[in-house]
């Protein structure tokens, strides 16, 4: 069981990707889940539990879910080595350093150039991802313990849960609900936070460890201060932020 220390005050919650695809090792049907967090079905099952001791403290629940596109920016599909006559994609945790050598996309050439060679003067990579959370398939579906207590949670307050989908857009990438990576905080900033009401947060949790620190990368900017985060669900309760 998750012990912590949260005050009484009404909270409101931001549970980040805490889906099929990185909480699972496989699918229902078989298919492996190549970005599986370790763990990540146990720590599911604590953000359960959590959501129903809190209950009626909960004023808000915000749920950020990773949706791509094959076409994705992060993906390998839209991707070709420009060295050779074949069509070769890209294997899974590639980095494009550099754009055209030897990577370069299908389409969207210019747009995906210069969005490389900014990420690059920020020190940055485009890492290209193993198919995860795909539109329309079982990863993308939240994990099972999740959903059921969120079920419960909007029958029991007669509140709905703000579902927040994330890496739509093919030519970006959003590993945090709050800012996308390696753009201008203007508009994508507004843009994003035009889509909840993170003020006032009392928990964040994330199930996804391979992308620290990512989840809360523009949390501080947006005016939200310092967020009390389970970064590591079972760990306890500590600080963080990523500007």
């Amino acid at each position: 069981m998750l012990k912590m220390k949260l005050s009484k005050k009404s909270i409101r919650m931001i549970i980040v990707d805490a889906q099929i695809g990185f909480a699972e090792e496989k699918t229902q049907s078989g298919q492996k889940c190549e970005l599986s967090c370790p763990e990540g079905k146990l720590k599911c099952k604590n953000i359960s539990q959590l959501i129903g001791r809190l209950g009626e403290e909960l004023e808000m629940i915000s749920v950020t879910q990773d949706s791509h596109n094959l076409g994705h920016i992060g993906l390998g599909y839209s991707w070709y080595d420009s060295s050779k006559s074949d069509l070769v994609h890209p294997p899974a945790f590639t980095e494009v350093v550099e754009y055209g050598k030897p990577w370069a996309r299908l389409y969207e050439e210019k747009t995906s150039r210069e969005y490389v060679e900014k990420l690059g003067s920020k020190r940055m990579k485009l890492t290209i991802w193993p198919p995860h959370c795909l539109k329309g398939t079982e990863q993308e579906l939240l994990q099972e313990d999740v959903q059921k207590s969120l079920t419960e949670w909007e029958e029991v307050s007669s509140k709905s849960c703000n579902l927040l989908k994330k890496g739509m857009s093919n030519n970006l990438e959003e590993y945090s609900p709050f800012c996308a990576y390696g753009q201008d905080r203007e508009p994508i900033q507004l843009h994003i936070r035009k889509r909840g009401d993170w003020r006032g947060l009392g928990a964040f949790l994330s199930v996804g460890d391979w992308l620290r620190p990512f989840p809360l990368r523009g949390c501080h900017s947006a005016g939200l201060g310092l967020v009390p985060t389970i970064q590591r669900t079972g760990r306890g309760l500590g600080t963080d932020c990523a500007d």
